[in-house]
């Protein structure tokens, strides 16, 4: 793969996993508001909401994670 077209995945790679980590801690801001309602309907869709924004946040993070952590030069690969 050349150069340019491997900056170009990262930075996508990058922007994708800003905007999932951005939009989970968003809707778990927004189910937070629903917890405190009195139908126990409302709470259990909130909590299923929560989860998933709670996923989201979670795959966005990682995903930076291996990626700095690919970009820094420390690849799996060259200690074998």
């Amino acid at each position: 793969m050349e150069i340019d077209a491997k900056k170009a995945l990262v930075s996508f790679v990058v922007v994708v996993s800003l905007v999932m980590l951005v939009l989970g801690a968003v809707g778990m801001t927004i189910c937070f508001l629903f917890m405190w309602s009195s139908s126990h309907l409302d709470v259990m869709g909130a909590g299923m909401a929560f989860i998933t924004g709670a996923i989201m946040m979670a795959s966005g993070l990682i995903s930076l994670a291996i990626v700095s952590s690919k970009a820094k030069g420390k690849d799996s690969n060259s200690e074998q």
